[in-house]
């Protein structure tokens, strides 16, 4: 497992308040995304971190922690 996949695992709650139905970018355990859809997030997260591999989520509006 990756630390930035355990990282969310790791903070799913405290990820889920603060991004709910958003998609989200993750990379060295720090949200670098944020938009309505993946491409939003993709886009943000390309624009600071270009050519690295990140993490693309989606944060579903229910808590499932």
């Amino acid at each position: 497992m990756s630390a930035d996949f355990a990282w969310l695992v790791e903070h799913s709650h405290e990820i889920y308040e603060k991004y709910a139905g958003k998609c989200i970018a993750v990379l060295n355990e720090e949200v670098i995304g944020v938009g309505d859809t993946v491409l939003e997030a993709a886009k943000q997260a390309e624009e600071k971190h270009p050519g690295t591999n990140y993490i693309l989520d989606y944060v579903d509006t229910v808590d499932r922690v």
